[in-house]
């Protein structure tokens, strides 16, 4: 991946500061509430933090690491442009890095093609907290904190210019005191891999609720591994691993057996709600899927109504034919069929206009903005805007403010899940808190609701 050009003018305009991440810890309201040469006493834990401070304008840049030590921080190492970024990350560990995005030389996309080009030599330990700083666009900083995400870099901030100790504050106790640490978990080899394939593996259950009455409406089976040395191992780490092994036709099989069980309890506990598997278009395009399939659905007695086949984007369509073949074929059968994740993969508005879909699944990385004012924000109202227009019902995926549910409902959005409202539950745990989540009028607040996986 070539560099990219540094084409971006410097921009020194005063514009006011903002963290397009919520910030506010406990430690960081302390330091902000006396003053910055009392501050720097309470700051043990950040005087230990190694931070690299990117910026090319001078003056700004001792403006910026006065701040910073006015807040505690003692090593503090400058660069003054990205390629001298890149030799200090190269030479020695860093747990934050504060960089400028509009610089003459190697700017904020050159220095993280440069970063990605280098794969496991672009940081001399472990990857740092990373913290854009501009007067650029609002647009321009969003995108650049996408970026850095997409590369891998952990705790992501965007803050604009001029900088203000408020939420350098915030940024330092979260790193000092490890609140963005997101530690890379262990991966299994693909031997270990597929000899879990599918006995090593377990379905739970994420109820989705309707944002209207608060009532429980349904639920997601996903898949889980607790691997016996290694522990809980995060589906990202294997399920994309499974297709690219064609290995993961299994999981489908898995999670439509414990569907089918949880139904049969569930409808002698009088309960009758649509529960969703996920199945990849490899899967789906296989001639003998679809057959095997629906005979578990016809010996188990199930109304196909009450299941929905989501279509996940861990993988290209092999044969486009094929899945639409397929889709059409559950749609004429009566079940419902999701176009999972929208808005990222394969999840595009080609396939929501060519295949037969019953609903779509918004993407949490929208989700999170619907309550902003940028791109993403337009995006995801614009989405559930398509969703009633198309009359398709509507997802939000990662649900996890009140406020952002009351947004969603304003919008026309069918159906929530995220933490809101629970994480996936086993499924003795999930038909416990349903008969109360199917009567209640508000976000459950149980502590079940509360469990975790």
């Amino acid at each position: 991946m070539a560099p990219i050009p540094a084409n971006c003018q410097k921009s020194e305009d005063s514009l006011t500061l903002h963290d397009q991440r919520p910030r506010g810890s406990t430690i960081a309201a302390t330091l902000l509430s006396a003053p910055l040469s009392v501050a720097a006493s309470l700051t043990s834990p950040i005087s230990a933090l190694r931070i690299l401070l990117v910026e090319d304008h001078a003056f700004q840049r001792a403006v910026a690491a006065d701040m910073l030590r006015a807040l505690g921080a003692v090593q503090i190492v400058e660069a003054e442009n990205g390629t001298d970024a890149l030799d200090r990350l190269t030479a020695q560990s860093f747990d934050v890095v504060f960089c400028d995005i509009a610089m003459p030389q190697l700017n904020g996309p050159g220095l993280m093609a440069e970063l990605a080009r280098r794969g496991d030599r672009a940081f001399a330990a472990t990857a740092p907290a990373w913290v854009w700083m501009t007067a650029q666009d609002a647009d321009i900083l969003d995108s650049h904190q996408r970026l850095a995400e997409a590369l891998g870099l952990r705790a992501v901030h965007a803050l604009r210019k001029p900088l203000e100790p408020a939420e350098l504050a915030g940024i330092l106790a979260e790193a000092a005191h490890g609140d963005g640490a997101r530690p890379d978990a262990a991966t299994p080899d693909d031997a270990t891999l597929l000899a879990a394939v599918p006995d090593g593996f377990h379905i739970v259950l994420q109820p989705q609720f309707a944002l209207a009455t608060g009532r429980l409406a349904g639920a997601e089976a996903l898949c889980r591994w607790r691997h016996p040395t290694l522990g809980n191992v995060p589906p990202d780490r294997f399920i994309g691993r499974l297709e690219m092994l064609d290995a993961a036709d299994p999981i489908l099989f898995l999670a439509m057996k414990a569907c089918l069980a949880m139904h049969r309890r569930l409808r002698a506990a009088g309960l009758e709600i649509v529960l969703g598997v996920n199945a990849s278009a490899r899967t789906l395009c296989r001639p003998e899927t679809l057959p095997k399939l629906d005979a578990m659905v016809a010996a188990a007695g199930l109304p196909r109504r009450q299941l929905v086949i989501e279509l996940t984007e861990e993988c290209p369509v092999p044969d486009p034919v094929a899945l639409s073949v397929a889709l059409n074929q559950l749609r004429l059968l009566g079940y419902g069929v999701a176009i999972d994740d929208f808005g990222v993969g394969i999840a595009t508005l080609k396939l929501l206009a060519d295949l037969p879909f019953t609903q779509i699944k918004l993407d949490r990385s929208f989700v999170r903005h619907v309550e902003g004012e940028d791109q993403r924000t337009a995006i995801c109202r614009h989405v559930i805007a398509l969703a009633r227009d198309l009359g398709r019902e509507c997802v939000a995926e990662g649900v996890e403010t009140v406020s952002q549910r009351a947004a969603l409902a304003a919008l026309g959005c069918d159906l929530g899940q995220g933490y809101l409202w629970s994480a996936p539950l086993a499924p003795d745990d999930f038909l416990a808190a349903a008969p109360a989540w199917a009567g209640l009028t508000a976000p459950p607040g149980t502590d079940i609701s509360r469990k975790s996986e």
